[in-house]
């Protein structure tokens, strides 16, 4: 978007209608056609477009008596005539994309009694879904999206965004040339009653009147209006020497940027119009200025005619732009329909006051911060800043919920009933976070177990866990008083109703051969404790009745087999410490090591056998791979 920061200023100086114009008109003014999916223009989007051609004679449109198609003056596409109406049968294939050409025009000769008139009428293509051009490099990867727009007198307005990748980096160029926005403020000229000022920031049309000179405004309803637009007539006389009446405005443009200024002028001296422009660094004076001469653009055969002129140029540096048209000395002038643009290209008139992306900016920045103050949103250059107290969210039924209040000092406190969240992640905390009263989260099941679905509960320092069968609280002083218990500093109390339990696991593996922090603690260790002793400790002692090659997790072994000897197979790959105590009640038993290890006990066999009620007590060996062993025989 075009940002305006200068306000247009028209100054006047008053000025006849001519003989009757004529004017070639056609209904609509601009074709645009949709591609299918295929980027071609189908034949029923072109037959639903038919071109009413007309021609415009003073104040009245008439008939043609004839139209044909100007075959030679067709760009892109043919198109066939019935009496007045003109429909595009085709659209060329462009040989670049393979597609439907993007733009065009069919050229028409019209004839009203006996006088012949030539016209152009324009057409542009929009394509949704195809992309227009892709190229492929040696070393990058480029590619260029075209789009192209234009309207119906021929003019485009056309953005190219050409993306680079290359050595997995992209280069981003986008070169914009844009048209259709009128930066001149007030050149709509529709004010009934103005004011003269010194501001060049307000839309004023100055009229002045001597005995000699005189602008005056007119209104579109004006029979001399062109297209039903105001105008200005300049109306000098009796001037001996150059006088420059006319109009002109103000606004600011860019350096390096080019811009195109047009109008509609009818005058009866077109030798003596001309169109001047200034760039300066004041907006009200012409300090520093840089002219760029008189420019007569008219045709000197149309003499009390409406005709288009237009001028395009690249500002030598920023500042504020005067654009005048004038009429030299004596003689009548119209003036309409005056436009600048940024861009090489002129579009159709576009009224500049009632824009809609210009009447945004007449809100006021300060106004709207303001407004925003009042309901705790301050807005300062660095940052937005929002009062705790004034920040609420509505639930979904549209209850407003305050989600802070102000604590101590007037710091924020976050008092959101409930927190939902997906995925919530604290990468960083400083600080303390305050007591949590109650707090409720939903997870699913763990794989392969639906019924695991859990709820956790956090309240009074304690963390509950509660699913269908299982129960888990951990935390402070979580024991009931019951127990014995009450004041343990951390306590972690589980009751399973599906199964058996485990109340906590803990694993620790470290590649390291010792602890990094205190070498003399070599291994890995999934517990250790400094002080203290461990109350209430009891092993898993693993009732058998057979055969079996014993888990790492086995501690106690009490085999209770009458019917034979059992076999017991040692785990490879223990850690260090790893233990077992193995007992029969009636029967031998063999003991069998696995892999590489060995026993310790005399010639260091693979298999040991054990006489019934004798106690083996196994402590393993990592570094020498061997089975250390000791037995308590029955006395």
């Amino acid at each position: 978007m075009t940002k305006v920061i200068g306000r247009g200023r028209i100054t006047v100086a008053e000025v006849h209608d001519g003989d009757d114009a004529y004017q070639v008109i056609v209904n609509p003014e601009q074709l645009v056609f949709d591609t299918a999916n295929d980027g071609f223009v189908t034949s029923s989007a072109l037959a639903a477009s038919p071109i009413t051609v007309m021609i415009h004679q003073g104040s009245m449109d008439r008939l043609p008596s004839s139209v044909e198609i100007d075959n030679a003056n067709c760009e892109n596409c043919a198109a066939k005539v019935v009496g007045n109406i003109v429909t595009l049968t085709k659209i060329l294939t462009d040989t670049t994309t393979k597609r439907s050409a993007g733009r065009g025009y069919v050229g028409i000769k019209a004839t009203l009694e006996g006088r012949m008139f030539s016209a152009k009428i324009p057409f542009a293509v929009n394509f949704h879904t195809v992309m227009a051009e892709w190229i492929s490099k040696q070393d990058e990867l480029g590619g260029i999206v075209k789009s192209v727009r234009e309207d119906f007198n021929g003019y485009k307005s056309k953005t190219e965004t050409k993306i680079t990748a290359l050595d997995g980096q992209i280069d981003l160029a986008i070169k914009k040339t844009v048209g259709g926005t009128n930066l001149l403020k007030g050149a709509s000229l529709r004010w009934d009653s103005v004011k003269l000022t010194e501001s060049c920031t307000q839309q004023v049309v100055e009229q002045r009147q001597s005995a000699n000179a005189s602008v005056r405004r007119y209104s579109g309803t004006s029979d001399a209006a062109h297209n039903g637009h105001a105008f200005v007539k300049v109306e000098m006389q009796n001037q001996t020497t150059p006088q420059y009446g006319g109009v002109f405005f103000i606004t600011y443009v860019e350096k390096d940027k080019e811009y195109t200024v047009s109008a509609w002028v009818n005058s009866s001296d077109p030798a003596n119009t001309c169109l001047e422009l200034y760039i300066s660094d004041a907006v009200d004076k012409r300090k520093n200025a840089v002219w760029f001469g008189k420019n007569y653009l008219c045709d000197n055969d149309i003499v009390g005619k409406w005709q288009y002129i237009k001028e395009t140029f690249t500002a030598p540096k920023s500042g504020w732009l005067r654009v005048y048209l004038w009429l030299r000395r004596n003689g009548t002038l119209y003036i309409s329909e005056v436009q600048l643009e940024e861009g090489n290209t002129a579009t159709s008139w576009h009224d500049p006051d009632v824009d809609e992306q210009f009447a945004a900016l007449n809100l006021k920045a300060d106004n709207i911060k303001l407004g925003l103050k009042n309901i705790g949103i301050n807005i300062d250059e660095e940052a937005v800043s929002i009062i705790a107290d004034k920040f609420r969210v509505k639930s979904a039924n549209g209850t407003p919920i305050a989600v802070f209040k102000l604590g101590v000092n007037g710091n924020p406190i976050l008092q959101a009933p409930y927190i939902d969240v997906d995925n919530l992640t604290v990468k960083k905390i400083e600080g303390a976070i305050g007591t949590f009263k109650e707090i409720y989260s939903s997870e699913g099941a763990m794989p392969n177990h639906p019924e695991l679905a859990m709820t956790m509960r956090l309240t009074n320092n304690i963390i509950m866990f509660d699913s269908k069968d299982i129960k888990a609280r951990f935390g402070l002083g979580t024991l009931p008083a019951t127990s014995g218990f009450p004041d343990i500093p951390l306590c972690l109390d589980v009751k399973n109703d599906r199964g058996g339990a485990i109340g906590a696991y803990i694993s620790a593996i470290s590649n390291a051969p010792v602890y990094d922090l205190d070498p003399s603690i070599e291994g890995s260790h999934a517990l250790y404790i400094q002080n203290g002793n461990i109350s209430g400790f009891r092993l898993y002692s693993k009732r058998s009745r057979g055969s079996m090659t014993l888990s790492k997790m086995d501690n106690v072994i009490v085999d209770l087999n009458e019917a034979g000897d059992s076999t017991y197979t040692l785990p490879s790959g223990c850690e260090d410490g790893q233990f077992y105590m193995i007992f029969s009640t009636s029967e031998e038993i063999s003991i069998k090591t696995s892999g590489i290890d060995r026993f310790s006990y005399r010639d260091r066999s693979t298999t040991m056998d054990v006489d019934p009620w004798d106690l083996t007590f196994l402590v393993y060996d990592a570094r020498n791979h061997k089975w250390n062993m000791r037995f308590a025989r029955q006395t």
